[in-house]
């Protein structure tokens, strides 16, 4: 099926064009009573000729009349349904053929072997008209960001697709004798969550700043009534409303996107699917994984709650996002979702805390940031010896709290380290992924024995680049000698 040329389905010119000849119709019933549209002129050889003379002229203007707004129209929507018409793919000895015949042509080839994850993606909209994305993702860093190709098909076909991809890849692998991509009865459920606990994640995961935030936008508006009371109480509710927004806005979303949330497995392969109004399905090998992070937000952290995201090679995402393998659970099941997942990435090594020489450039910074900030605060209020004292206190109390909250422990395979005051995170690495370790140490670190560790890993610009907390002069030189630097 997939061998001869085929195109996407119709539907992408509309996702392609949607905001575009939105807007352009919106432009153009605004301009609905102008003349030339009333009269019916628009529609006359003459007319047109006229408004070509004009533009020829320079007048660019007139582009804006509603004659001008229903040409560009029309323009978008031809190129648009030409270059959807002139598009198409197939898949010839092993390797994808996408080869675009418009004005300027383009011949795209990818052998299927270098081909990382093959995944389904389906909006709101292609939910209700029964079509998916399929996004294929190469094994390259200057593409992390981003998915390779994509190509829209009906529900049926692009599952065809999928598994049409992912044969020829065990063919080319030579493992021929392999059993077939299983189906979705014969996989094993690791973890599935509720609406409920859905929406328990989505309420934990809110961070403090948010709160703080939304506090200070909540209560601006009683501070201008306190000091002008000609204001009523009708310029309170845009700073009510925003502060709920900034609180909850990003609650809903998550709960949106992370609805119907279900981890599954088999032998070699982890699958993935959530999402309500873009629903999406993942699946990739273990193998792909080359960092693994544990996250506690702050009020997760109350109830002792974790969820888990991972790195993954190929699994590129055009906003950046890393792929979560568990939303918030209990330790118990967290510990289950990493031995299905990750079990190569565990470490049951002793922990080693900063030492205590790293207090020295912490409380450095502290004070650093203590004078910026009591300069700030005189300049605002004047000098208060009680005000600056406090913002000392508070900033030497921050630097000790980092200084407490950072740990790491590795083995002969892998290595953990902690950190995050109020968010606190736990980054998991495997020496055999690391691309590039960088040691940073100046003169006061290397008379202070200390150091921190700057990992480099194959994934996505957000998860390629990890930087310990402080740590002991000996534990740098071990991890570089293991890493083989």
């Amino acid at each position: 099926m997939f061998d001869s040329p085929q195109r996407n389905h119709p539907s992408l010119i509309v996702e392609r064009l949607f905001s575009v000849v939105g807007a352009l119709l919106i432009l153009l019933f605004s301009r609905v009573g102008d003349a030339e549209i009333y009269t019916g002129r628009v529609f006359t050889a003459a007319y047109w000729r006229e408004l070509l003379a004009l533009l020829l002229q320079g007048r660019v203007q007139v582009l804006f009349s509603g004659a001008g707004v229903l040409l560009l129209l029309l323009v978008f929507v031809f190129f648009g349904v030409r270059t959807w018409k002139k598009t198409f793919f197939h898949v010839a000895d092993g390797v994808l053929l996408v080869e675009k015949k418009t004005l300027m042509k383009k011949q795209s080839s990818l052998p299927v072997e270098h081909i990382a994850t093959v995944n389904l993606e389906s909006n709101f909209f292609e939910q209700l008209i029964g079509t998916s994305k399929v996004k294929l993702d190469l094994n390259s860093f200057a593409t992390a960001s981003a998915t390779d190709f994509t190509f829209v098909l009906k529900k049926t076909h692009a599952e065809q697709f999928k598994a049409y991809i992912l044969g020829l890849k065990q063919e080319h692998s030579g493992a021929q004798g392999a059993q077939p991509v299983q189906a979705q009865s014969e996989l094993e459920p690791v973890i599935a969550f509720s609406f409920s606990k859905v929406i328990r994640h989505a309420a934990l995961s809110i961070t403090l700043t948010q709160i703080i935030l939304a506090v200070i936008v909540f209560l601006l508006p009683f501070v201008s009534v306190f000091f002008e009371e000609q204001q009523g109480q009708d310029s309170l509710l845009p700073f009510i409303l925003f502060s709920i927004v900034i609180v909850f806005g990003k609650g809903l979303l998550s709960a949106l996107r992370y609805a119907r949330f279900s981890l599954q497995k088999d032998e070699r392969r982890i699958y993935l699917d959530y999402g309500l109004l873009r629903k999406r399905s993942y699946s990739f090998t273990r193998d792909r994984i080359n960092a693994v992070t544990v996250k506690q937000p702050f009020f997760a952290r109350l109830f002792g709650l974790y969820y888990v995201e991972a790195a993954v090679l190929g699994l590129g995402n055009e906003n950046n996002e890393t792929s979560v393998l568990s939303l918030l659970v209990n330790k118990s099941e967290l510990q289950s979702v990493l031995d299905a997942c990750a079990p190569g990435f565990l470490c049951a090594a002793a922990v080693h805390r900063s030492p205590r020489a790293a207090l020295v450039p912490l409380f450095l910074k502290a004070a650093f940031f203590a004078a910026v900030g009591g300069i700030a605060l005189w300049l605002a209020f004047g000098f208060s010896p009680l005000l600056f004292g406090l913002w000392l206190v508070f900033c030497l109390g921050m630097a000790y709290l980092s200084f407490r909250t950072k740990s790491a422990c590795y083995d002969e395979k892998v290595i953990h380290f902690s950190s995050g005051i109020l968010n606190k995170k736990m980054v998991m690495l495997q020496y055999a992924d690391v691309q590039k370790l960088e040691i940073l140490q100046n003169r006061m670190f290397a008379r202070l024995r200390l150091g921190r560790l700057r990992f480099h890993v194959l994934a996505s610009l957000l998860s390629s680049t990890h930087i310990t907390g402080y740590v002991a002069a000996s534990h740098l030189e071990a991890c570089a000698e293991k890493i083989g630097i």
